[in-house]
């Protein structure tokens, strides 16, 4: 079982840090343009779509990946000069994230959430009326787009941002985006784009 003390602090201080950063260079930066919903602006991002029937797996630093359900894109860039990342979706994403990720800042249309190492699925969907995510292991701390209120959800729970909303913990359902399965070491999965490359066709990804 995960212990939060002392490293929550340290993850709230790297996420203002990384707001900041985000909002001071805003005006340098370029949209990803979408044909489905607004998308948040990653800087230097790498972009993952898949297609109405393809599933793409990413692997990220440490060990970690994000597996790109169908019908969705997934922009993700790392911070400089901290075990961190930015990511955006339009769609739904699993994600396992290692220790050698302090956090992962995702954003998203209706809302963003701030996720510690350990196992997650989100999904917002094309319009994104409400984000939902769910916890296998870690926390995700959730913040609406619209309001400061947020909400920490830990393993085994399910949250919802409504677009323009405040962020709430839901119990129950079955509608909710499943975790993936754990997967071998050293077998990546058929489809997937490698460490630090940005997806080619088929997989439509760029870098912005």
């Amino acid at each position: 079982m995960l212990k939060y003390g002392p490293p929550i602090l340290a993850v709230a201080t790297m996420s203002l840090w990384l707001t900041v950063r985000y909002v001071e260079t805003g005006r340098d930066q370029q949209s990803v343009e979408l044909d489905r919903a607004p998308h948040a602006t990653v800087p230097n991002g790498t972009s993952v779509e898949s297609g109405s029937a393809e599933t793409r797996t990413i692997e990220l630093r440490g060990g970690a990946r994000a597996v790109v359900r169908h019908d969705s894109k997934f922009t993700y860039a790392y911070a400089a000069r901290t075990r961190s990342m930015m990511a955006a979706l339009d769609g739904e994403v699993a994600l396992d994230l290692t220790k050698e990720q302090a956090f992962m800042l995702l954003k998203t249309s209706a809302g963003d959430v701030l996720l510690t190492p350990g196992s997650y699925a989100v999904r917002c969907e094309p319009g994104c009326a409400a984000v939902l995510v769910t916890v296998g292991a870690g926390m995700a701390r959730l913040q609406g787009d619209s309001g400061t209120a947020r909400l920490s959800i830990a393993a085994g729970e399910h949250g919802r941002i409504p677009k323009r909303g405040t962020p709430e913990k839901v119990i129950g359902g079955d509608k909710w985006p499943a975790l993936e399965p754990p997967v071998a070491p050293g077998t990546p999965p058929t489809g997937s784009v490698p460490r630090g490359a940005a997806a080619s066709s088929p997989a439509r990804g760029h870098t912005k």
